[in-house]
């Protein structure tokens, strides 16, 4: 008889640890329903070792027990604490509140990658409160109608938003780099992690899809599955956090929170390099080596022109 090569074994064993790892999953899987299983991918990852946290949670421990560790630093080489950024955020949420959001408002937040950007999040979810990410570049017919949809009770603006009506009929609060001043934040108090506990169900945000094919659909996403997606990514990829994540992706798509949540949750810092950068290959390339960034997310057409333009300088990247 024929002998099967060394791959052809290697599929005929993997296809079979599949059909044997459904049928435990699954006792009462049937034969047709295995074999189709066979074309799937197999997406359950190991269990987690620990109980996930609320990555809000995280942030507020870490201020409290290092508030001087650097928890962002923008284009310009500027840095945040962990203190300060939880500071500015208890700030926000203040403001927040004056507004009338409360737990599980929803507030439109249109910021460039800034600090500021990460205040405003950690504002809304000590409030426990809803981010709606809409990107400040985005058309204002494109902002009108994910507004019209996701009904926020506050919108959160930039001294460089257009006045073209995309709020319009919305509370809106006017933030600013002079907002996080030290003088600013000199009365406003660390939170107590223990006061800071959302539920695994508090909607932690809502990303809209691109409504390429209708109208843009609303997807929620808990502070249970952030909690989860983050403890499970930094159990993939090892015991050793995101040193410099760079936020490249738009603040619009699902891929920004892991820019932002791994590393924040982890006691790393958010790189972010503005809104002009992520459009200059050349650019980019230059702050990944200049502002020490070990990490970062983008589509595989960027990262191989980031590689052609600029791969000399790309040497602190993990991979």
């Amino acid at each position: 008889g024929s002998v099967a090569g060394a791959d052809t074994a290697a599929r005929l064993l993997t296809a079979f640890d599949q059909v044997v790892t459904t049928l435990c999953r699954a006792p009462a899987t049937t034969a047709h329903d295995a074999r189709a299983a066979l074309a799937a991918p197999d997406l359950v990852g190991p269990p987690l070792d620990d109980e996930p946290v609320a990555p809000v949670r995280l942030i507020v421990v870490r201020a409290t027990q290092r508030p001087d560790t650097v928890a962002a630093v923008d284009v310009d080489g500027s840095t945040t604490t962990y203190g300060q950024l939880v500071r500015r955020g208890a700030a926000l949420g203040s403001r927040l509140r004056e507004l009338g959001v409360e737990p599980g408002s929803r507030v439109a937040v249109s910021l460039p990658r800034s600090s500021d950007l990460l205040a405003t999040i950690v504002g809304i979810h000590l409030e426990r409160a809803v981010y709606v990410p809409i990107d400040p570049s985005a058309p204002s017919e494109r902002v009108r109608s994910l507004v019209d949809a996701a009904q926020p009770a506050v919108a959160v603006v930039g001294p460089d938003t257009p006045a073209d009506g995309r709020f319009a009929g919305v509370a809106t609060l006017h933030v600013a780099a002079s907002d996080g001043a030290a003088d600013r934040l000199a009365d406003v108090h660390l939170p107590d992690p223990d006061d800071v506990t959302p539920s695994d169900d508090d909607v932690a945000y809502v990303i809209f899809t691109s409504g390429s094919t209708g109208e843009p659909a609303a997807v929620e996403v808990s502070q249970g599955n952030i909690a989860a997606s983050t403890a499970a990514r930094q159990g993939f990829y090892g015991d050793e956090p995101p040193a410099r994540f760079l936020l490249t992706p738009s603040i619009g798509f699902d891929s920004s929170m892991v820019a932002i949540f791994w590393p924040l949750a982890t006691g790393g810092a958010v790189v972010l390099p503005g809104d002009e950068a992520v459009h200059d290959v050349d650019r980019l390339g230059d702050l990944v080596a200049a502002l020490d960034v070990s990490h970062l997310l983008m589509v595989p057409s960027l990262y191989q022109a980031l590689l052609d333009r600029r791969g000399h300088r790309l040497t602190g990247l993990h991979t």
